[in-house]
């Protein structure tokens, strides 16, 4: 049996690296996946809580404290009047575990849970 890549369109996740120097994604990138009607029964990943480095962050100069709560939320952010820095996420291979149980396995791509 050979082996093959797969490129799924729009499947992009921004990893970037927690102090412990593993990949992570923030938890609001991957909002769509805990709602995806797929994982509703796979939903042992869960955001959890994680020091990004603190290069990590948005800036929130342009925008009002309300704008920035409602995009950045608590406690998923900490906010800072000009940053938003993430504090929850999920590591790479939960990251995936996500993408793969929900769209990818809605498109035909995977079979099975991991």
């Amino acid at each position: 049996m050979g082996f093959s890549y797969l490129h799924s369109k729009y499947q992009y996740l921004p990893l970037f690296k927690t102090v412990d120097n593993r990949w992570a994604v923030p938890y609001p990138y991957l909002i769509g996946e805990y709602n995806h009607p797929y994982n509703q029964d796979f939903l042992e990943v869960q955001p959890e809580p994680m020091e990004f480095l603190p290069s990590v962050n948005i800036d929130i100069s342009a925008m009002d404290i309300e704008k920035a709560l409602e995009a950045y939320p608590q406690p998923y952010y900490e906010l800072t009047e000009d940053k938003a820095y993430p504090v929850y996420g999920n590591y790479l291979l939960d990251a995936f575990r996500l993408k793969q149980n929900g769209v990818l396995r809605a498109r035909g791509d995977f079979q099975t849970q991991l």
